[in-house]
């Protein structure tokens, strides 16, 4: 019989470890848009553990409501409990990705902006072109 009660702590503190991480980066500010682009980017294996505990704590409920009742251990309760735990952090889980997920399009928007501007300057920058007549002018001094 399986131990449900370790299964659904272990879960849980992942979650929790994973919940941390999205924190640091939601409380990144607009300005360190691309910071926290390259925090995503760089902490990516976070994002596949949340698949990963997901997917566990599907098989894992499954399991459970198989064997509650055939369950030689009668603390129900207790596991019920965990396992609340468990989808209440879930829930956090997924408002904290969506969360960074709109702090993410924002600044994508924002570097759209800032791109286009640049796109701007540079049609002006090739618009005006260089003067004719504009070309270093050298004064020999052995003259």
């Amino acid at each position: 019989m399986e131990n449900f009660e370790t299964a659904f702590k272990a879960i849980s503190q992942e979650y929790r470890e994973v919940a941390d991480m999205l924190v640091r980066l939601a409380g990144m500010d607009e300005s360190q848009s691309s910071g926290l682009a390259k925090s995503i980017l760089d902490n990516r294996d976070c994002f596949d553990r949340i698949d990963r505990m997901h997917s566990q704590v599907i098989q894992l409920s499954s399991r459970w409501k198989k064997d509650r009742e055939k369950s030689a251990d009668r603390r129900w309760d207790e596991i019920d409990r965990l396992a609340d735990d468990v989808l209440k952090q879930a829930v956090r889980l997924n408002q904290l990705c969506d969360t960074t997920a709109n702090k993410l399009q924002s600044a994508r928007e924002k570097l759209g902006a800032e791109l286009a501007e640049l796109g701007k300057g540079a049609r002006f920058l090739k618009s005006a072109g260089p003067s004719k007549n504009n070309y270093p002018k050298f004064i020999d001094s052995m003259c």
